[in-house]
C-alpha cells in the first residue's frame, strides 16, 4: 500500500477511535477469556468513569475508580512478527496498545485487530490461548499491567 493511502487509513482509524474512547462515562474495553470449555473468546465490556477532581485545582476529568495491580512492563513486538503457537495468557493483565497494529487471534477463531489506544484485558490464562500477530510496518508497543488474580 502507498504510504499516501497507509496515512490517510490511519487517520481514519484515529478518528473512528477518537470517537470511540471519547464516549463520556466510560472506556471501550475488550476481554479476552476462556470459556467453560477452553476455548479463548472476546467480548467488549465498558470500564465506567465519573466525572472527578483528580489533579486539583485543575478542572474535573472523567476517571475510573482505582484498580488493583501489581507492575508492569512496556513490550515492543517486532513488525510483521508472527506468534505462530498459540499460548495462554502467562497471567492477568490489562494491556494498552501505544503504536503499531496486532491481530489477536482466539482460538475460536474470533479475531481483533489493536491500534494505538486501545485496551485489551488478558483475562484467557488457562485453556487453549491465542495467537498474537504484528500486522503493521513498525513494531507494535504495549504496556501490559499485571492484575491480581
Amino acid at each position: 500500500m502507498p504510504t499516501v493511502a497507509r496515512a490517510a487509513l490511519g487517520a481514519t482509524m484515529v478518528r473512528e477511535q477518537k470517537r470511540e474512547h471519547s464516549q463520556h462515562g466510560g472506556m471501550k474495553v475488550v476481554r479476552l477469556y476462556a470459556d467453560a470449555l477452553g476455548e479463548s473468546r472476546f467480548e467488549t465490556t465498558t470500564m465506567p468513569m465519573s466525572l472527578k477532581e483528580f489533579a486539583p485545582p485543575a478542572t474535573p476529568l472523567w476517571v475510573s475508580d482505582p484498580q488493583p495491580a501489581q507492575n508492569y512492563v512496556v513490550l515492543e513486538i517486532s513488525a510483521k512478527w508472527g506468534g505462530a503457537v498459540p499460548h495462554p495468557s502467562p497471567a492477568r493483565m490489562m494491556a494498552f496498545c501505544l503504536s503499531g497494529c496486532a491481530r489477536v487471534t482466539a482460538s475460536s477463531g474470533e479475531s481483533q485487530t489493536f491500534v494505538a489506544g486501545d485496551c485489551l484485558l488478558h483475562d484467557d490464562t488457562s485453556g487453549k490461548g491465542h495467537i498474537t500477530e504484528v500486522i503493521s510496518d513498525v513494531p507494535a508497543r504495549w504496556v501490559f499491567i499485571r492484575l491480581p488474580n
